[in-house]
């Protein structure tokens, strides 16, 4: 409706003040196209590193701005393609009416799994205890560390070579907060969960303790 059309322009409006702002003041440069492009963080003297067009660091990226940013590239529409989803990004709360069209965003994304491989890694590693918590500052050794994945957890072994990498990693302890680095960007850790004849494994996440 024509309400929800104007909060979509005012956002649209805002937002491009913003970027003129950051513009002025030698935040960030804007090539022919009109899309920021990365500088190192040194104000007006920045050097120009690369173009680099990152749209998942906007924290909300709003519905008419997604139409503008894929307005920069060239799509292809597949014909006879039904409307699967009867959605509507603009929902009345209490006081306000709010965009949700981030969540739909989300949800999609778990659609996709679902149809793809019959469930959503993601939820999996939530509900069945698929998370392993680490205190940031303590310092822990090989021992507990495996002690906690796999007779704790009931992770799955991993292989040879990863089981090394891990040794070799910690062999003099690690603090927690690079522990859990390490486990969520280099060592993959996965769980087996049974469903009827059919074994699903997902992704075991690292996360800080809680206090």
């Amino acid at each position: 409706n024509n309400g929800d059309k104007a909060v979509l322009e005012k956002r649209s409006e805002l937002t491009e003040k913003l970027f003129r702002a950051l513009k002025v003041d030698g935040v960030i440069l804007s090539s022919d196209a009109g899309l920021p492009v990365v500088l190192k963080s040194k104000g007006k003297e920045a050097d120009l590193i690369q173009v680099c067009y990152i749209a998942s660091e906007y924290s909300f990226f709003a519905a008419v701005e997604e139409r503008h940013f894929l307005s920069y590239g060239t799509w292809t529409q597949e014909s006879g393609v039904l409307q699967r989803i009867d959605y509507d990004i603009s929902v009345q709360f209490d006081r306000i009416t709010e965009d949700v069209s981030a969540l739909y965003g989300e949800g999609l994304t778990y659609m996709l799994q679902w149809e793809k491989e019959g469930f959503c890694p993601n939820i999996e590693t939530i509900v069945n205890d698929g998370i392993l918590r680490f205190g940031p500052r303590k310092k822990y050794i090989l021992d507990e560390i495996q002690k906690h994945i796999f007779e704790e957890k009931k992770c799955e072994p991993l292989p040879p070579k990863i089981e090394a990498a891990l040794g070799e990693a910690v062999k003099d302890g690690i603090k927690g907060k690079d522990l859990i680095r390490l486990l969520n960007t280099r060592i993959s850790i996965k769980k087996r969960r049974l469903c009827g004849k059919r074994e699903i494994f997902f992704r075991v996440k690292a996360l800080e303790e809680k206090n």
